[in-house]
């Protein structure tokens, strides 16, 4: 993995956990979620414009339908994330999804994509999937009858799935079909603005209030979830997803830290640790070749 890539992945893994703390404070619903979008189409309608206009629109069915089905799974992705996020803490449902996510990508990669990891990187990445559960609680988490608990278990793992099936299929439309990452994303909040346009009209007074309840936090979203992923889909050009996508793990080393800091989620020298060994996985899945 080339310093570049992981330099990509590291910035990307900062802003990552920056706006899933955003997320978690909001404790927003759909039409959270549309007002991320809707400030996404604007902020980043610029760099979108410039890139149409330099190298056009795609051109063949099969790219229009990856970048659908690519939008798709974002929103499936960021639903349930949300849904998760209401249902139970981040210090659960973070780790459990950062690391079921990439255990299924790796596995989804290697059948589909063809990609063949190297011994020294498949230890690594299972390192980084031992950090985050150890992250999340360890066996403690099977042996919990917290209702959150149990309830960041299972939406967490559904936010994981989601995480493998866009990556995966994100992959194989920024190397395959050689895709732009802006309109790749871009394409995303244009369906769920769309989709989500009768719903919101419908509910006018409540998005007004949600607009001035979650404002700031829908803005950090709106700035730091874009272009991070803009960060992975352009390490993606170059390195296999069965290293980005673990190695993306680095904002456990941050969210550990953000949630003990701002959400009071404590055990923080546990987390630290387990987030510790997550970087050394990730440092593992870097030098190897």
């Amino acid at each position: 993995m080339s310093s570049t890539a992981l330099g990509l992945v590291l910035l990307a893994a900062l802003m990552h956990a920056t706006w899933n703390l955003a997320a978690k404070r909001a404790q927003g619903d759909q039409l959270f979620l549309l007002l991320c979008s809707v400030l996404a189409l604007f902020l980043y309608a610029v760099p979108v414009a410039f890139v149409v206009a330099s190298a056009g629109l795609p051109r063949t069915a099969l790219e229009w339908l990856v970048m659908v089905a690519s939008s798709l799974l974002h929103i499936g992705y960021s639903s349930v994330l949300q849904r998760a996020y209401r249902e139970a803490d981040l210090s659960v449902v973070y780790p459990v999804a950062r690391g079921t996510g990439p255990l299924l990508t790796v596995g989804l990669a290697s059948w589909l994509l063809g990609e063949r990891p190297s011994a020294w990187a498949l230890v690594g990445i299972v390192v980084v999937i031992v950090g985050v559960f150890l992250l999340a609680g360890g066996t403690t988490l099977f042996r919990s009858r917290d209702a959150r608990v149990r309830a960041g278990l299972v939406w967490g793992a559904g936010t994981g799935l989601f995480i493998a099936s866009y990556t995966t299929v994100d992959a194989y439309a920024i190397r395959g079909l050689a895709l732009s990452p802006f309109l790749l994303d871009y394409l995303s909040h244009v369906l769920r603005v769309g989709g989500s346009a009768p719903y919101a009209w419908r509910r006018r007074a409540e998005l007004r209030a949600e607009w001035k309840r979650t404002f700031r936090y829908a803005l950090v979203i709106a700035v730091l979830g874009p272009v991070g992923y803009i960060l992975v889909l352009t390490a993606l050009r170059t390195t296999p997803v069965s290293y980005v996508a673990p190695a993306r793990e680095l904002s456990m080393l941050f969210g550990a830290f953000l949630g003990a800091r701002f959400l009071s989620e404590g055990e923080v020298v546990r987390r630290v640790a387990c987030a510790l060994l997550i970087g050394v996985g990730v440092a593992m899945i870097a030098l190897s070749r």
